[in-house]
């Protein structure tokens, strides 16, 4: 009897102690962004994109990413943001070496975005699919997936943009009424240098307020 007591105890404390081992190896960085329209979580994947993972978290931190701007929004596709011009040219000043891997691009799905440039472009842009995209597996690196606030990512989404009209010049009435409309700053919102549109920006700013590591 004694020893058949040991051989359980012995068991149940292997059991725990695997399962507590898989718990741990298996708890992923969660960063969470805080955005004027609520709060989104995101865990992110360090066994597959490991580089991508330490430099959006320490971006986070750092707090690069406060009072930025979703300078991209495509209903049905992305919202996309982590450029702190605000234009879509910006980026953190270094570049990743990318991390394509089998993660696919679903409704939620965390990526870095690049520049048409090559592959090893990304920096500090980022973007969250609205819907499945698998024609992008194993273009852009995906490196995390929404775990909360699903539907503030689906309300950004419906922000009205300028993406119907992202290539009318600046002699058009019509962008000349859009140009009168200003952000809370009192910038143009939706022009580059030249006149030309920034495609799908949204007519109203969307800023992340704060990004940290949730601990």
């Amino acid at each position: 009897m004694t020893k058949l007591f040991a051989l359980v105890s012995i068991f149940v404390l292997g059991v725990f102690l695997m399962t507590g081992c898989a718990e741990d190896k298996s708890k992923n960085p969660i960063v969470v962004l805080e955005t004027t329209e609520g709060t989104i979580e995101l865990e992110l994947f360090p066994e597959v994109a490991p580089k991508h993972v330490e430099n959006f978290v320490m971006l986070a931190n750092d707090g690069f990413y406060d009072s930025v701007i979703f300078h991209r929004v495509i209903d049905g596709f992305m919202i996309q943001s982590g450029d702190p011009t605000g234009t879509g040219r910006g980026n953190s000043g270094r570049m990743l070496q990318a991390e394509f891997n089998d993660s696919t691009h679903r409704a939620g799905t965390l990526a870095m975005a690049r520049s048409p440039q090559g592959p090893n472009t990304a920096s500090s842009q980022f973007y969250i699919c609205l819907e499945p995209r698998p024609e992008l597996d194993h273009q852009y690196t995906v490196f995390g997936k929404t775990i909360a606030g699903m539907d503030v990512v689906r309300k950004i989404g419906k922000t009205p943009t300028s993406g119907n009209i992202q290539r009318v010049r600046l002699d058009s009435a019509w962008v000349a009424q859009l140009m009168k409309m200003k952000d809370e700053e009192g910038a143009d919102i939706a022009t580059y240098p030249d006149g030309t549109i920034m495609p799908d920006r949204p007519l109203h700013p969307i800023r992340i307020i704060k990004a940290y590591e949730k601990k």
